[in-house]
């Protein structure tokens, strides 16, 4: 009987394994399955695990009005994968649904079926991801078959029976079940894998094209910058052709259709004016949408994405396009999405530089907008590790580098908030602590009893200056940030452990520290000091001391 009954549970599980795979390879499954970043997520998984499970009772085998099945199968990967809440809605679908059967374990089987996924769903908790590995999968799912079928002998009378179905069936069901969980972890993995190396192969061209634009948007975007960049674009990407508009010209296309889609000349197609008009990116997948007018246009489907600045004005399009034999896949629409993001930031920066020299304190701006490009491309390398092995911290991350980058395009006013300043320190020193992990620490003290006013960009070029030039290889850089009222000042102290200032001039002549004196000077005149005391090997302590008259008041109220 066992070898019947397990013959026909494997080959059985080989039929089910197989639909669930190409279940799995749906984009809409992936999304929820991969992704699970929104409560309908958890729900979906719940909901599969559980059409799972009754398709496991309806190809289970009947034994004296019980069911050899493998409807555990469905509500344990569902919950694995889920945690409890998945967990639960499948145990509760597939044990339901198993109740509605009736036989005399139809109540034990079902309630040891909602109790599997609950209990599941609670060890996934506990031990997290690695629950899915081969090594702890398996004896996971041999152990809730034993708890099942236990709990079916405990609950089930008469007894004799009881013990005959749970003796017959106890083998085949361990087997068929553990077989089947087994093969779904590994399908799940594979999957998770091959997101992961999209992720990194798409990440990487995200890095390169990011390192070699910088420098081509800050000597203007022209038709030769422009052309150089969709170059390098289309080279570390699989699009036919790249594309760059300004509102009412092409500035360059690469690829497919150059012979007519030439620099100079006005935008060619509806799609690119729409998108300008409209301010929304668009998804193209036919050449209808394109609206090219030239005949023998090669262009089929596209991405078009606006260059917007942060108050909403678009300044021109950049346009991702393939040809009629290849596809737009989904990693690539969330790719040109970003890329046209980050081009949007870069010309904002370009932007803001050049608005920024005729004067002090925008030339100091200027400094800051121009933010070291290879602190941007450390923060974005430091997402792609976190994308892809802790999503909740690199939400976190983009959520604060989004918050600094919005300080630094929108903070005009010449005096904000202390605390305002200091909320962007930390920011900053919070995407550092993830970049560099244990190599950096710090601590943010303040001592205040009521709101101060100073100038925005005070402190963080002093704490960069203290990481960029502080640290000293496979040593800890320990900074620290006081804030107090100190003999009727506001005392600012910016200490770090860091390597120090050898060079004696540099303490007072380095180009940072000199502009942020000058500003000071300018603001407050000769009633602001900024203080540098540095000792090789020992660390850089920096001091900015602003009567505490004075950074009580915003600008209109100093004379």
């Amino acid at each position: 009987m066992f070898e019947n009954i397990a013959f026909i549970l494997i080959e059985r599980v080989a039929i089910i394994t197989m639909t669930i795979y190409i279940i799995f390879t749906f984009s809409f499954s992936q999304r929820h399955l991969i992704i699970r970043s929104k409560p309908q997520s958890t729900i979906f998984i719940g909901i599969l695990g559980g059409v799972l499970g009754i398709i496991g009772t309806f190809l289970g085998i009947e034994y004296k009005t019980a069911i050899t099945n493998y409807r555990d199968m469905g509500v344990i990967i569902a919950a694995v994968i889920g945690g409890p809440i998945s967990g639960t809605i499948s145990g509760l679908i597939a044990g339901l649904h198993r109740m509605t059967l009736g036989g005399v374990t139809g109540i034990s089987c079902s309630l040891a079926t909602i109790m599997v996924g609950v209990l599941t769903g609670f060890s996934r908790k506990l031990f997290g991801p690695k629950l899915l590995r081969p090594q702890f999968v398996v004896p996971l799912t041999i152990g809730m078959e034993f708890l099942h079928l236990g709990f079916v002998y405990l609950v089930t009378f008469p007894k004799d029976i009881a013990a005959d179905i749970v003796t017959t069936v106890l083998l085949p069901m361990v087997l068929g079940n553990s077989i089947g969980v087994l093969l779904l972890s590994l399908i799940f993995r594979n999957l998770q894998i091959e997101k992961e190396n999209v992720t990194e192969e798409t990440t990487q061209s995200m890095f390169k094209i990011v390192e070699n634009t910088i420098g081509l948007i800050d000597k203007g975007l022209n038709e030769t910058t422009a052309r150089q960049i969709c170059e390098t674009i289309k080279k570390l990407t699989s699009f036919d052709a790249v594309a760059l508009t300004t509102r009412e010209k092409i500035l360059s296309h690469v690829g497919a259709g150059e012979d007519h889609h030439t620099p100079g000349n006005p935008n060619l197609t509806e799609s690119t004016r729409l998108t300008i008009q409209k301010g929304k990116a668009r998804l193209i997948k036919h050449r209808s949408g394109i609206g090219c007018s030239h005949k023998n246009c090669p262009l089929f489907r596209g991405i078009l994405i606006p260059i917007k600045f942060t108050n909403g004005e678009t300044i021109g399009t950049l346009k991702l396009y393939k040809t009629k034999e290849n596809d737009i896949e989904k990693y690539e629409i969330t790719f040109a999405k970003g890329l046209g993001q980050i081009l949007s930031l870069e010309l904002e920066l370009s932007k803001t530089s050049k608005e920024a020299r005729d004067n002090a304190e925008a030339r100091y701006r200027q400094l800051v907008a121009k933010t070291d490009p290879h602190f941007l491309f450390n923060i974005l390398n430091a997402l792609a590790y976190l994308t892809r092995h802790d999503s909740e911290k690199a939400r976190e991350m983009i959520l604060k580098l989004s918050e600094m980058m919005r300080y630094t395009l929108r903070e005009k006013r010449t005096f904000v908030p202390l605390d305002d300043e200091l909320s962007f320190v930390r920011n900053y020193l919070q995407l550092m602590k993830i970049r560099f992990g244990e190599l950096l620490d710090f601590k943010m003290e303040k001592d205040l009893k009521e709101p101060f006013w100073i100038p925005p960009f005070t402190i963080q070029p002093i704490v960069e200056n203290s990481i960029k030039h502080g640290m000293i290889p496979n040593k800890k850089l320990f900074v620290r940030i006081s804030v107090k009222v100190k003999s009727r000042n506001v005392e600012i102290l910016i200490f770090d452990t860091g390597k120090g200032i050898e060079n004696e001039n540099k303490l007072q002549t380095g180009i940072g520290l000199k502009l942020i004196r000058e500003r000071l000077s300018n603001l407050y005149g000769e009633k602001a000091h900024l203080e540098v005391n540095s000792k090789p090997m020992k660390g850089t302590t920096i001091t900015i001391r602003i009567p505490e008259s004075l950074a009580k008041k915003k600008v209109s109220e100093i004379s």
